[in-house]
Formats: structure tokens, sequence, C-alpha cells
């Protein structure tokens, strides 16, 4: 886990997030917003878990 760590500080590793932030992450809160998944109708875990099935 220390290396994680220090890989995470690097420029390098900085860089790559920054991309991944600009591309990836962007791709998942349109698909959510677009498939109406960002919100729920009911609340709580229970309701969620007994709406999947």
């Amino acid at each position: 886990m220390d290396r994680a760590e220090e890989m995470r500080k690097t420029a390098q590793w900085k860089s790559h997030y920054k991309n991944r932030k600009e591309t990836i992450e962007k791709v998942f809160a349109e698909n959510k917003e677009y498939h109406n998944l960002r919100y729920t109708r009911v609340r709580g875990l229970e309701k969620i878990n007994s709406r999947r099935r």
C-alpha cells in the first residue's frame, strides 16, 4: 500500500489522473444523466434493493 501512495504523489500520476477526470469520469456522468440514474425514486437500501429484482 505504501508503494501505491508513493506513486499517487508523482507528477506522472497526477497528469494521468487529470486526463482520466476529463475523459472517463465525464462519460460516466453523462450516462447517469441520460439514463436517469442520477436519482432514485425511493429512499432506503431495502426499497432500492427490492426494485432491482
